[in-house]
């Protein structure tokens, strides 16, 4: 069995290739490429990616997908032959056992809401500080910290002074960031 997890130019080559060999192949669908084409200024191109993105799977024999809304959607969309497909944690690693007392007292003593990503347009971290910002005023001490690095950073920065933002961290800080806040 061949299994892609990826649409691009590789993925379309794994595919032919093991079609040609008749192996079996499954997907999986992790990320919505159709709809950055409208975070990115090339939303004319929406349409195209979709048909693409619907093509390449359907040529599967199955198509994992990490949420239920996800595959209705996909459903909805023409989409053959979905499957969930369950994500896991290492509960080694990320344990409240990693909580740090040091970090956890740099961010302050009210509540720290965390948000872990891409610092990017298809994100929406905008809606998630606007959230933020409503539980600061019923928590005038909350905290939000971000952790991860992308092309909004800088500005999101430069607009919420009072926001911590870590950029990218190895695994391990990742868990401690995880394990130290509160939400």
């Amino acid at each position: 069995v061949v299994h892609v997890a990826t649409e691009g130019p590789l993925g379309w080559t794994a595919l032919s290739a093991a079609d040609a060999l008749r192996l079996p192949v499954t997907s999986s669908f992790h990320t919505n490429f159709h709809d950055y084409t409208r975070h990115y200024g090339f939303g004319f191109l929406h349409t195209a990616v979709a048909a693409y993105l619907r093509r390449f799977h359907n040529r599967t024999r199955c198509t994992m997908v990490p949420s239920a809304d996800l595959i209705a959607d996909l459903a909805r969309a023409g989409y053959r032959n979905l499957e969930p497909l369950g994500r896991g944690v290492d509960t080694r690693l990320f344990d409240l056992a990693r909580r740090d007392a040091t970090l956890r007292a740099s961010w302050g003593d009210g509540p720290v809401a965390l948000i872990v990503g891409r610092v990017a347009p298809e994100k929406d971290l905008p809606l998630g500080i606007r959230a933020f910002r409503a539980l600061q005023r019923r928590h005038p001490r909350a905290r939000l910290v971000i952790v991860g690095d992308g092309p909004l950073r800088a500005g999101l920065a430069r607009d919420n002074p009072d926001v911590v933002f870590t950029g990218a961290v190895d695994e391990a800080s990742l868990a401690r960031h995880y394990a130290s806040a509160d939400l």
